[in-house]
């Protein structure tokens, strides 16, 4: 029997689109995510038991591997050469004072800020745990650029709106998940009808495992699709209310996304006119 990939597009009356699902006919993306599942065995062992999602007191983890630049810092004045200001404003980037650099502003009341947080940065997890992440990553790679090629084939338009989100990154950074800036690891979830309205413009998502059950429904069209391991389906998940079914057995799941917030890294969260380098900081304090 030869291998075959199908894939379906839907689109509204509106020839807007619903959701673009590819049924993959051949081994390769199963083995890759094989090998996924047995690097998380490694580091969540006693979570590959197989659970019943309607028994009472089931549970799952839902790990955020992401790229964040929601709650842009909100900032007062203070400096350094004016201890005896007091705080008058408060700011978010844009409007904060031109002739004081960045890291001489201060929240309201407060004497230390963290201003990594007004460039995107990473979730916790990543920094807490960089060699689970990396390996987790490393098996995602291949199926990373696929699902790119797919992307960028299928869905032009809304591959090039993920792509520019991510092509302004501090230090041309580009994420593995390029064009989504991060992914969430889902063990075990099984998920009420909810809307993603921080994402976006469409969401990613790989189901893995041994499962009976668990189809994902996409509300408002009506439709309960049952997606199996080497599977994958991209949706506008800011818009289209989802979730899946209950199940039994392991289920898992690779859901990519992209922050909306990362929109306001264009103009650097309002700090644009704050870049500062060296000669205008030499001049702003006299240490030329």
């Amino acid at each position: 029997m030869t291998d075959i990939r199908r894939t379906l597009k839907i689109e509204s009356q509106e020839e807007t689109l619903i959701a673009l699902i590819v049924k993959e006919g051949t081994g390769w993306m199963r083995e890759k995510l094989d090998k996924l599942q047995n690097i998380i065995k490694l580091f969540m062992p006693d979570r590959f038991k197989e659970v019943d999602s309607e028994v009472e007191g089931y549970t799952f983890d839902s790990i955020r591997f992401d790229l964040y630049n929601r709650f842009a810092e909100k900032v007062g004045l203070l400096h350094p050469s004016l201890p005896h200001l007091h705080f008058t404003q408060l700011y978010q980037g844009t409007g904060a004072p031109t002739d004081v650099h960045p890291n001489y502003l201060y929240r309201e009341g407060a004497t230390k800020v963290n201003h990594s947080q007004r460039i995107p940065h990473v979730s916790e997890i990543i920094r807490a745990q960089p060699e689970e992440y990396e390996a987790l990553i490393n098996a995602l790679r291949d199926i990373c650029g696929y699902i790119e090629t797919i992307l960028s084939k299928h869905l032009p338009k809304e591959y090039h709106s993920l792509r520019v989100l991510l092509e302004q990154l501090p230090l041309a950074d580009r994420p593995t998940t390029y064009p989504f800036g991060g992914f969430v690891l889902n063990i075990q979830v099984c998920t009420e009808g909810h809307v993603d309205e921080a994402d976006e413009s469409l969401c990613l998502v790989i189901p893995f495992g041994e499962y009976q059950g668990g189809d994902l429904v996409l509300w408002e069209p009506g439709l309960v699709l049952d997606l199996k391991q080497g599977d994958f389906i991209l949706f506008p998940s800011s818009k289209i209310t989802h979730f899946n079914l209950h199940f039994t057995g392991f289920r898992g799941s690779v859901v990519m996304h992209s922050d909306r917030e990362l929109r306001s890294w264009a103009d650097k969260n309002g700090w644009d006119q704050h870049m500062a380098n060296a000669d205008d900081f030499a001049k702003l304090y006299n240490t030329a």
